[in-house]
């Protein structure tokens, strides 16, 4: 990764890196060319635009319900963690600081893991058929 000039951090996705620039002069340092949805102008979309002009449209014409677009993070996370893939790979890809963050977060996602995780390790040790 490279390195983070002062004031920005970054999160991964599963369609690249993307840039996050929360330094309070991030409009004097503009860098615009890791953005995911830019605006027409090339630069941040406003998140508000976002969600009511492109967002909302799409799902009232797909017939989904009614959710945040943030919730989109929340149902990757989820579907990663039951994908069985690991916490710690997910962790990176949220930009949590630390796993305790991302498994309290999604820890309503473990209980059936953790039924699965038993059964596989009970299996190991019973005498092949």
């Amino acid at each position: 990764m490279p390195p983070c000039p002062r004031g920005c951090g970054y999160a991964w996705a599963p369609f690249g890196k993307i840039t996050i620039l929360w330094n309070a002069n991030w409009r004097a340092e503009a860098r615009y060319e890791d953005l995911v949805f830019p605006s027409l102008s090339g630069g941040p979309m406003d998140r508000d635009n976002l969600a009511t002009r492109h967002f909302k449209p799409l799902l009232k014409r797909a017939g989904l319900p009614d959710i945040r677009f943030y919730d989109l993070r929340h149902t990757f996370a989820t579907l990663w963690l039951e994908s069985g893939e690991h916490p710690k790979i997910l962790q990176e890809i949220l930009g949590h600081s630390r796993i305790s963050i991302t498994l309290d977060t999604y820890s309503h996602v473990m209980p059936h893991m953790q039924r699965e995780a038993m059964g596989r390790f009970g299996r190991m040790f019973s005498k092949p058929s």
